[in-house]
């Protein structure tokens, strides 16, 4: 990661390590995370304990296994920034990756009142207004789109291939 991504990574892990004692345990995750919702937690399948511990293990995966080691439930500096070292190799702008860890994280004012964007299009467009856009000739996008081609020099118009 470069020292821009580092910097937001570090950001994040900071907030999650609500003591302060440089590593994040299931006492610091629920002052950050809240499990009582849980699908599972709801229907009696797990408990809320379990719930923070797979969120856990979810940041000490990569590291443990290639290290043959079995997750501890407390995840450390080197294993968060892994983790997002491993996402941030399939994103290639910094901005979006920015993005990514303020909305996941709500390290902005605005993502924590539930204003941040709400995408990478930074528009808060909504999946039904993007249809509508796509469906009067936008893309995916929001640019127009590809016109058809027209007539090429040289060719007929009712040409065929042969």
């Amino acid at each position: 990661m470069n020292p821009m991504r580092k910097k937001i990574v570090q950001k994040a892990y900071k907030k999650l390590d609500r003591d302060g004692n440089g590593w994040v345990d299931i006492n610091d995750i629920r002052g950050v995370y809240n499990a009582t919702k849980h699908p599972d937690v709801l229907s009696g399948k797990k408990t809320e304990d379990q719930i923070l511990q797979e969120f856990l293990e979810t940041f000490e995966t990569a590291h443990a296994m290639r290290n043959n080691d079995a997750p501890n439930y407390v995840v450390t500096k080197e294993e968060f920034e892994e983790y997002y070292n491993n996402i941030s190799a399939s994103i290639d702008d910094d901005a979006y990756f920015e993005l990514m860890i303020n909305n996941a994280w709500k390290l902005t004012e605005e993502s924590r009142q539930g204003q941040g964007t709400k995408g990478w299009s930074g528009d808060n467009t909504t999946a039904a207004q993007r249809k509508q856009q796509f469906n009067q000739g936008s893309n995916i996008f929001g640019r127009p789109a590809a016109k058809a081609p027209e007539k090429e020099a040289g060719v007929a118009q009712n040409a065929t291939e042969a």
